[in-house]
């Protein structure tokens, strides 16, 4: 019998498992999107030395690490801060991140995580919420969509080593 997932800030004993399932999420989510060579590229060694330097010192200190455990073990990660763009207002909230063990998808923790984050940013006492998705990514898309979110407009080239990726910003209200 399966308990009910939990979702807490993360700890730095989280960092493994996080850059694990950051790492092959990655792999998973963005084939297709951005060029095999970069995406096999990625290591979770690598992952997991970001998300150690991540937790332990963030780059910014309102940035909030978040994960979803089920029977003691990590299947998601989220990332939640003041909204970095300059064009929105300190009313809004960002969704920095949000990924899952890339076999956990369609299972609900995704849905969780992110009700979870859009919750924080009300009881922050934010007006509304954004975030970034690349463009081709339609299941995230989707998933965005459900949980409220429209494009807004605003798009943005992200650089990943000799390619780019175009990125749309997507933004709802809380």
């Amino acid at each position: 019998m399966s308990t009910e997932p939990t979702i807490r800030e993360a700890q730095l004993r989280d960092a493994e498992a996080i850059g694990r399932l950051h790492a092959r999420a990655w792999k998973t989510a963005y084939r297709g999107i951005l060029p095999d060579a970069i995406l096999d590229g990625i290591t979770e060694e690598a992952r997991i030395e970001q998300r150690r330097k991540a937790l332990r010192e963030p780059f910014r200190p309102d940035v909030v690490n978040w994960v979803i455990e089920d029977e003691g073990t990590v299947r998601g990660w989220a990332s939640t801060a003041t909204a970095r763009d300059d064009d929105l207002g300190s009313e809004t909230f960002e969704l920095l991140a949000i990924y899952l063990v890339p076999d956990d998808v369609g299972r609900g923790y995704g849905r969780r995580l992110m009700e979870h984050c859009v919750a924080e940013g009300r009881r922050l006492g934010f007006a509304e919420m954004t975030m970034w998705v690349l463009a081709g990514n339609e299941r995230a898309q989707r998933f965005y969509a459900k949980a409220g979110f429209v494009p807004d407009e605003r798009v943005s080239q992200e650089e990943f080593g000799e390619t780019g990726a175009l990125k749309l910003r997507m933004w709802r209200t809380l």
